[in-house]
């Protein structure tokens, strides 16, 4: 696996899997059937939105998903840190030492810029 596979992976499963898992959460979910408080709360909430404030909402949420994974590629490349934390990551591949990370973020944000 490369670096562009992991990544164009993760977009794929984090980013989209998701935004589409959430979409159907909310805009399929009964209030009536949902048992969870927070659930409940959160389908009132955009039941009560209209149509356009419903597709900027997916929108927020795709983006905030983007901007997680970037912020955890940050911390893998070591652009950024974790408080407590001042050593560096190695991601590995099984079967092969050379590590993935170091470039990860900006790879994921070309590739955001490029097909999104």
């Amino acid at each position: 696996m490369t670096e562009r596979d992991f990544i164009i992976g993760i977009y794929e499963s984090v980013i989209n899997e998701s935004t589409s898992i959430y979409y159907d959460l909310f805009t399929k979910t009964n209030i009536d059937e949902a048992t969870d408080p927070y659930w409940k709360e959160a389908l009132r909430f955009f039941s009560n939105l209209s149509e356009e404030d419903k597709s900027i909402f997916f929108k927020i949420l795709r983006q905030v998903s983007i901007d997680i994974v970037a912020h955890i590629f940050g911390i893998l490349d070591g652009d950024s840190t974790i408080e407590g934390y001042d050593g560096f990551f190695k991601l590995l591949v099984e079967g092969n030492d050379t590590p993935i990370n170091g470039d990860l973020l900006d790879l994921f944000l070309g590739y955001i810029e490029d097909n999104c």
